[in-house]
């Protein structure tokens, strides 16, 4: 009897063991499929950025454009004209190429400051009408779709004089409309959490957008014409799509800090031209309890730390489709939000080629399918050759 009950025990134990292995291979077979579900559904999300978008109607001809400057600058003759004076920057010390280029693309403020001077244009506070800053619907909607050497010289004053320019109703309601329409499902998604985007103010939501529609159908809002005229006239030279986003600020957001885009390049007094603009598109009409962008005219010229403006400040409600541009060195900020209803803003950042904002892209840990989507973007505003034969063409 006691080796049957000693062969029971041990069959038993035998039972239990076996029990418990196949028990333990379930778990770790269960935990290995879902992770290879997971990354499979990761795996995805890369793959369908994988197909690039073809060459732009507008890049194909900013390329033939650069094609022709080539030319001209391989030829003898830009040499000699290059050279013609031998005290000419950069082999001697004549700057006045630089000087007069400075001149016309920053604001005379910066003498002004230089002679203990009013820094700061009156029309800048849209005196003595909105003119001054507001570019008019009628403007912007010319029969040929092109817009005026007027139109274009009052909106680079506002912008290098001032720091910001308004597009009354730039777009159609039913161009922002389907915007809006397709962001709200992408925030309230599980995407939405993943292209979540660090946002300055409390209360404040950001979301990068993806690239895919309705979102990259660039000929209806970053690439329109009229928009990427007034960015060439201002920025002077070939730049991108560097971000784009949408920022959120519900009922009860509280006031942001006053700030600037990016900090100086090189010195905190450096006289530059232009390097980056954001592009403002409210996703609806925003009334002044909403919070409206707010603009610093008196402080935009160098670069502050700590500094405020609620005396000179000038922030205007829009309705919907209109648009605001404002160099990237302009002080500002959004409001708080005192109105029962939200608003969301389109946010695009146009820069010149050399600059990337590495701190937001890297330092702020955003995820890598964020940096993917946003390389996207970058392509459209660089052209690429259709072929592989003219990739490695050198």
């Amino acid at each position: 009897m006691e080796a049957g009950h000693l062969i029971g025990a041990v069959l038993l134990a035998l039972i239990a063991v076996l029990v418990w292995d196949d028990l333990s291979q379930r778990r770790q077979i269960g935990s290995i499929a879902s992770k290879f579900a997971e990354t499979e559904q990761r795996l995805r999300k890369y793959e369908s950025l994988v197909p690039r978008a073809a060459n732009l109607a507008f890049q194909e001809m900013l390329h033939e454009e650069r094609l022709q400057r080539d030319v001209w600058e391989e030829s003898s003759a830009f040499g000699e004209e290059l050279f013609a004076v031998d005290n000419r920057f950069p082999h001697g010390h004549n700057t006045s190429v630089w000087q007069t280029h400075l001149k016309q693309t920053t604001a005379q403020a910066f003498e002004n400051e230089e002679h203990g001077l009013e820094s700061t244009p009156a029309f800048c506070s849209g005196q003595p009408d909105l003119s001054t800053i507001v570019i008019s619907e009628k403007e912007l909607h010319t029969a040929n779709g092109s817009l005026s050497h007027e139109t274009r010289r009052r909106a680079h004053r506002a912008l290098t004089e001032c720091g910001y320019v308004y597009l009354d109703n730039m777009f159609s309601h039913a161009t922002v409309e389907r915007l809006r329409d397709a962001y709200f499902p992408l925030r309230d998604s599980t995407e939405g959490k993943e292209m979540l985007y660090p946002c300055q103010g409390t209360g404040r939501i950001e979301h990068m957008l993806p690239f895919r529609p309705p979102f990259n159908e660039s000929d209806a809002v970053y690439a329109d014409p009229r928009l990427l005229t007034l960015l060439g006239d201002f920025l002077h030279e070939q730049f991108k799509l560097e971000l784009m986003t949408v920022i959120t600020s519900p009922p009860g957001a509280k006031d942001q800090r006053w700030h600037q885009g990016w900090r100086y390049l090189f010195h905190p007094d450096e006289r530059l031209p232009p390097y980056a603009v954001v592009v403002a598109l409210p996703l609806a009409d925003v009334s002044h309890e909403m919070g409206p962008t707010e603009m610093c005219p008196g402080k935009r010229l160098r670069f502050y730390h700590g500094w405020r403006c609620e005396q000179h400040s000038i922030k205007l409600g829009s309705s919907l489709g209109t648009v605001a541009i404002f160099d990237y060195k302009t002080l500002h900020r959004g409001p708080a939000n005192t109105a029962s209803t939200e608003r969301p803003m389109v946010s695009m950042v146009f820069s010149k080629m050399f600059f990337v904002n590495t701190e937001a892209i890297v330092n702020q840990g955003v995820p890598l399918a964020q940096t993917l989507h946003q390389r996207r973007y970058w392509e459209q505003f660089q052209w690429h050759p259709p072929s592989l034969e003219e990739k490695f063409a050198v």
